[in-house]
């Protein structure tokens, strides 16, 4: 059998009408010469009854022996990928039409081992159903580009901008928003053991993949569109420490690595979890990143910030969790917030006057979704304006066509 240009593969846990969009978005792709792997670490719902409604010969689909944590899932899957390239797409995620066409054509301009592209959300109107919903085009296209993976890397472990808020770096380097070559991965295997280390097998994979790699490159737009609910593993963590210290038991019981962590202890902060990530990463490919440190001061600001973010389940939870980040404060004063930036992200503007944007705020508000998209439509025609519009769809898949056609006349 010949060797496909691309493994998508794909780890689910108990998600089947979620993966079942996901799945249409593959069959639907402009560029066939793909394979999938969906690897089914249910514990409650099996989604094989979604496999089979609508893979074609192109998918395989596989359980592990029993239920994996995160990370030992995403390794079992990859180790069935026989393409040139390996993704690792969520299973709240879809593809646009022309995404793999997009990754191809790039890469046979512009070679690397690493490619990576950009995310946009899209609203479900019902927390049950996913059906219908909003979305709207978030950036601009710009031309692919090569980036510096020592920058990047050198980015992270600074973390002078919190998680999810730096634009198009977000992204770069993440086998989710991506893929690596097949001799990449073998390197990285090679080199540490495996691809997915705990505790965010996207973060550890990311880390290793920079500091191997001599070549990265950035599509220049968005090629996935997510589903914005309250189900994900990182959403759960970063408001609910009963959460997150229950995803930390599932990869070591013991909880030995609470005393492993930055801020040792602090298992309420995502971004101290992170942080676990990058110094694990970093001691495991010393010596190339022995100059790399992480920054402590912005670490205590992030893990301030996290800290204002959680609802607490108890009391004595909560005085142990501030106490430890008060110490850790004590000893690494954190600098104050940095203003906003808009460095090394591309968003569409919003240049309009206040009372348009007034305008466009009330629309919202007064009129329904329909209505509100045919006034800023209108707008935009009679005003000359950008404003971002987030239309109605009835489906995440009407959605991702809407995004190709956007695109495509946004890059002419």
């Amino acid at each position: 059998m010949a060797q496909p240009f691309v493994s998508i593969v794909v780890p689910t846990r108990d998600r089947p009408e979620l993966l079942r969009y996901c799945l249409r978005s593959l069959v639907d792709q402009e560029f066939r010469d793909f394979e999938v792997i969906v690897s089914d670490n249910f514990e409650k719902t099996s989604a094989r009854g979604v496999f089979n409604e609508i893979a074609d010969h192109r998918f395989t689909y596989v359980t592990p022996p029993s239920p994996l944590a995160m990370h030992d899932n995403w390794e079992f899957a990859a180790e069935q990928a026989r393409g040139t390239y390996v993704a690792v797409l969520i299973d709240k995620t879809v593809l646009r039409p022309s995404a793999l066409h997009t990754m191809h054509r790039v890469l046979s301009g512009m070679p690397a081992e690493v490619v990576s592209w950009w995310n946009e959300g899209y609203d479900p109107v019902s927390r049950s159903r996913y059906e219908r919903g909003e979305y709207g085009p978030t950036f601009r296209p710009c031309a692919p580009v090569y980036f510096d993976t020592r920058k990047e890397l050198e980015a992270r472990f600074n973390m002078g901008v919190r998680r999810g808020q730096e634009g198009i770096r977000y992204y770069r380097g993440k086998i989710c928003f991506g893929a690596y070559h097949r001799e990449l991965i073998a390197r990285i295997k090679a080199r540490v053991g495996r691809l997915f280390y705990p505790v965010s097998p996207d973060y550890t994979s990311l880390i290793a993949a920079l500091a191997l790699t001599p070549s990265a490159v950035d599509v220049g737009e968005p090629l996935l569109i997510s589903f914005n609910v309250t189900l994900s593993t990182g959403y759960n963590a970063s408001t609910n420490p009963a959460s997150l210290k229950a995803f930390l038991s599932q990869i070591d019981p013991s909880l030995s690595l609470l005393h492993r962590m930055p801020v040792e202890g602090l298992y309420s902060s995502l971004h101290n979890c992170v942080a676990l990530d990058y110094v694990q990463m970093r001691d495991r490919l010393l010596p190339e990143l022995a100059d790399i440190a992480l920054d402590m001061r912005n670490l205590a600001l992030r893990a301030t910030e996290d800290l204002a973010m959680v609802s607490w389940t108890g009391e004595a939870e909560r005085a142990n969790q501030l106490g430890i980040l008060d110490d850790f404060r004590r000893r690494h004063p954190p600098p104050n917030p940095p203003p906003p930036s808009s460095a090394e992200t591309a968003p569409i503007a919003e240049d309009s006057p206040d009372l348009l944007r007034l305008a466009k705020h009330l629309a919202s508000r007064v009129l329904g979704a329909r209505q509100s998209f045919l006034l800023k439509q209108s707008f935009n025609r009679i005003f000359g304006l950008k404003f971002p519009i987030r239309a109605p769809y009835d489906s995440i898949l009407k959605a991702a066509r809407a995004a190709d056609h956007f695109y495509r006349h946004a890059r002419r």
